[in-house]
């Protein structure tokens, strides 16, 4: 986990150094997350998984797809109004031709050639009473464990 105080970033490395970052927000939406990911030698990611639009997990996407070099992005559209910032998240992905994917429950993801590999456990497809009910959450499996990201 990254600290960015009450909000959401979390570093995954593989020992081959294949890098994905599971959210990118911070409350204040300053950026404390690229500093920190340069100063630890990353440079770039194979994916970026956004959980929600809340902005507390997402805020410093311009900052991440400036100084990273981002191989795909992974988010949902809300059901309760696509926020602004996430409609100009998939413009810059169009532009750079960075592909954007959506991952719903029973959907598999995989990253760096299947070494990582993602089960959808949440969301389901159907309307949802908050964006926090929309969360992405993701079963990451590894050849050494798995990790569970709500």
């Amino acid at each position: 986990m990254i600290n960015v105080g009450k909000a959401s970033a979390c570093l995954v490395q593989t020992k081959t150094g294949n890098n994905l970052l599971f959210d990118c927000g911070t409350v204040t939406g300053f950026d404390v997350i690229s500093p920190y990911l340069r100063n630890a030698g990353i440079n770039h990611f194979e994916a970026l998984v956004i959980s929600h639009d809340n902005f507390d997990h997402f805020s410093c996407w311009p900052a991440i797809l400036k100084n990273f070099k981002v191989d795909k992005v992974w988010h949902n559209f809300s059901e309760l109004g696509e926020r602004f910032e996430m409609t100009q998240l998939d413009s810059f992905c169009r532009k750079a031709k960075i592909p954007v994917g959506g991952a719903y429950l029973g959907d598999q993801i995989s990253f760096h050639d299947n070494l990582l590999k993602g089960e959808i456990l949440h969301p389901a497809k159907e309307f949802h009473a908050s964006k926090n009910d929309e969360s992405i959450i993701i079963l990451l499996k590894t050849s050494w464990g798995e990790i569970l990201f709500p």
